[in-house]
């Protein structure tokens, strides 16, 4: 099974996106301006040019989200294309989680955003309309946009991809320790698109 995290060896600690660093970010090397929003450059680099790779035209990898796919917009789930999906793959399994938790506002682990499975491979790649699932494909727990706490720093929000050897059939609405279950034995390769987002500085419209 390959598995790319996008974030080196070891995970990233927790982006610290306050207003002190936006300031002292300003003329810093690796942070682009987009609008009023300065936006970190990934702290290990992008994503990999090979084998299984998510994107999205909403936002960057290690990006800010923009606000109408969280609880201050619409909370409208974002568009992402994931490529290069490897051969044998029958089926693509979606879970979305804020690592970021627990929290004095959120005492949950890991909290789940979207839970999505079953999604057809056509060509070695899949791909999400915004506000919508791949035809075909089965949901679980329905996309709640990112929502972290005030005045916490930016959550990490993971869309983690795993292409499957086979289709699970589990019914809709199935929680993510069924999915977890039943995609055991069956990864091929996982790959994860992170975003941030934090609620106390402005946000990309």
């Amino acid at each position: 099974m390959r598995t790319h995290r996008f974030a080196g060896p070891m995970a990233p600690a927790r982006p610290a996106l306050g207003a002190a660093f936006l300031l002292l970010a300003a003329a810093a090397p690796g942070v682009a301006v987009t609008g009023m929003v300065l936006e970190a450059a990934p702290p290990h680099g992008g994503p990999p040019t090979e084998g299984m790779v998510p994107s999205s035209p909403a936002f960057v990898h290690y990006g800010l989200i923009p606000r109408i796919h969280t609880c201050e917009g619409a909370s409208v789930s974002p568009p992402l294309d994931i490529l290069g999906i490897p051969a044998g793959a029958a089926s693509l399994a979606l879970i979305m989680a804020d690592p970021d938790v627990p929290s004095s506002a959120l005492p949950v682990m890991n909290f789940t955003h979207w839970l999505v499975w079953d999604m057809p491979v056509q060509a070695g790649e899949v791909h999400f309309a915004e506000g919508a699932r791949p035809a075909g494909s089965t949901q679980g727990a329905a996309y709640q946009g990112p929502c972290p706490p005030v005045p916490e720093d930016a959550h990490r929000y993971h869309f983690e991809f795993h292409a499957l050897d086979a289709t699970l059939g589990l019914p809709s609405g199935a929680n993510r320790a069924a999915l977890e279950t039943a995609m055991q034995g069956h990864i091929l390769e996982t790959a994860t698109l992170v975003g941030l987002y934090d609620r106390s500085i402005p946000g990309v419209d």
